[in-house]
């Protein structure tokens, strides 16, 4: 019901590790019939945690260090719900055309969509709030600080958590070899994906939509 539009201040806290994703769309497909009632249950908290911060994003999302903030070259999105999503609103949000790949606590879903079809789900009944998933929120606190702190980020080898294992392996690779990094473990069949890449390369690669999380191999 409301589409997050400039991030205003809040501090950081860190909350979950990379070991939260894990995939919806791609593992699974589209919700199956079931004999079985869900129930809608409201949530008792409406805060969304992530590593970058924790907050309500209805009063206000976390300060984005620049060149980490969300863009036209982007299509993650978070979707949240005021309680835990049920399959009606899985299936509603694939019918307005987002693929949808890990859950977030709490009560929200990663989202690959455009900035219209963003539009669409954010009109969605139930949807509390949907907002970008910026770049900022898939790097771990160290290589935020390194990034801030204005110093060389060195060369290294980096681990990313996949947005479709089964389908962006490919993609990444070639995105990966594009930006002039060197792909060093595809981990075929796993979420993972391990490339050695420059402080500049990783920045573009916290930006591509096949990546949902970056940290130190």
């Amino acid at each position: 019901m409301r589409l997050s539009q400039k991030p205003t201040g809040l501090a950081l806290a860190l909350c979950f590790s990379s070991a939260v994703f894990a995939q919806v769309e791609g593992d699974i497909g589209p919700s199956q019939p079931t004999a079985t009632t869900q129930i809608r249950i409201p949530a008792d908290d409406t805060r969304l945690h992530l590593k970058y911060g924790v907050f309500d994003p209805l009063r206000g999302t976390p300060m984005i260090a620049e060149g980490l903030l969300a863009g036209t070259d982007t299509n993650l999105y978070i979707v949240q719900f005021p309680y835990a999503p049920i399959d009606a609103d899985r299936d509603a949000l694939r019918a307005a055309g987002a693929k949808l790949h890990s859950p977030l606590p709490h009560n929200a879903l990663i989202a690959r969509m455009t900035a219209a079809q963003a539009a669409l789900a954010a009109g969605i009944e139930g949807v509390r709030w949907v907002g970008a998933y910026h770049p900022a929120y898939r790097l771990e606190p160290q290589l935020l600080t390194e990034h801030v702190s204005g110093q060389p980020i060195p060369t290294r080898k980096y681990n990313m958590v996949m947005a479709d294992k089964r389908q962006d392996k490919n993609v990444l690779q070639r995105k990966i070899v594009a930006l002039g990094g060197e792909v060093t473990d595809r981990h075929d069949g796993g979420l993972l994906f391990t490339a050695e890449l420059t402080g500049a390369q990783l920045i573009e690669a916290a930006r591509l939509d096949e990546v949902l999380w970056i940290d130190r191999w």
